[in-house]
């Protein structure tokens, strides 16, 4: 019993609820969400998620479970991969085998050996509790809040870690939190509405000010009013880098894994059909004046 309260409560201090405030909310929705809209080609016959060689063996055992659906099944997997990732500093992804006994030619009835004949993927939340062998004892939440232990093979679970992406665990959650200080709507601010010479404009600016060197690094913000043309597109420029850089980093684990489930070096590769866009060199275009800022726009707008 012991074990199982300290258990709940590691899952609890992992998962704890996200601060309810609009910043938060939008700011996790608007990196975990919309890929394919956001960055993807203009080509629809292409899918945003997909592997590489066509046809490989990555692709034809996790179509088997997915069917139709393995695009959407892989986008939302990153996306709920990375919604926690930035929101908890870690997550976990899951390759779940099934397998067939294959039969010996000269006797059918006795089985050989086990091989995977369909692969599933998606978003674990939970805590590793120990290993056993070749499997994790693997606690997470039940759809009524309870405590499930369930068995996981080490070879299909994938850790992903936001430290390994250069931040700390805890970093965007205490950007939010910075953030959401910078809010003039607050009860703070308005109580001091009517203190004398108060200046509403004033205190404005200086939060919004406040909010973008705050949020300066991955170029996020609540709405572009009152910003420039060239400060709105530069701060894209530097979403959809921090964005990029997110998802090759979650793909990259999740190639891995696929290697060491499947027991093979070369299953197949998952890309994202990412418009060819050299960030640096269009900015650095644009500063020097030769391409216009409805020709920035254009280009890092294409799909939106």
């Amino acid at each position: 019993m012991h074990n199982l309260f300290k258990t709940r409560k590691s899952v609890k201090r992992l998962y704890h609820p996200l601060s309810n405030n609009p910043y938060s909310y939008r700011f996790f929705e608007d990196f975990s969400r919309s890929f394919s809209f956001i960055l993807g080609e203009n080509d629809r016959t292409k899918d945003f998620f997909a592997f590489e060689p066509k046809g490989c063996i990555a692709e034809t055992l996790l179509y088997a479970t997915a069917h139709n659906n393995l695009s959407y099944k892989l986008e939302q997997t990153i996306s709920n991969t990375m919604h926690s990732l930035l929101s908890y500093g870690q997550a976990y992804i899951y390759l779940q085998p099934q397998y067939i006994q294959q039969k010996s030619d000269e006797n059918k009835n006795i089985p050989v050996k086990q091989i995977i004949s369909a692969l599933d993927i998606g978003e674990v939340k939970g805590v590793i509790k120990q290993r056993i062998g070749n499997k994790y004892v693997f606690y997470t939440y039940g759809f009524n809040g309870n405590i499930i232990e369930t068995e996981l093979m080490t070879d299909g679970l994938i850790s992903l870690n936001i430290r390994e992406l250069g931040y700390r665990k805890k970093h965007f959650l205490h950007l939010c939190k910075k953030i959401r200080k910078c809010d003039v709507t607050s009860a703070g601010l308005l109580t001091s509405e009517n203190a004398d010479g108060y200046d509403f404009n004033i205190h404005l600016k200086k939060k919004r000010l406040e909010f973008l060197k705050k949020t300066k690094s991955i170029g996020w913000s609540f709405g572009n009013d009152g910003l420039s043309d060239s400060y709105i597109l530069y701060r894209k420029i530097l979403q959809d880098k921090f964005r990029i850089k997110a998802i090759d980093f979650i793909m990259d684990k999740i190639n891995e894994g696929l290697s060491k489930c499947l027991h093979n070096e070369s299953p197949g590769k998952l890309v994202a059909h990412i418009r060819n866009l050299n960030y640096d060199d269009i900015w650095e275009q644009y500063t020097n004046g030769k391409i216009t800022v409805t020709e920035l726009t254009n280009l890092l707008y294409k799909n939106q």
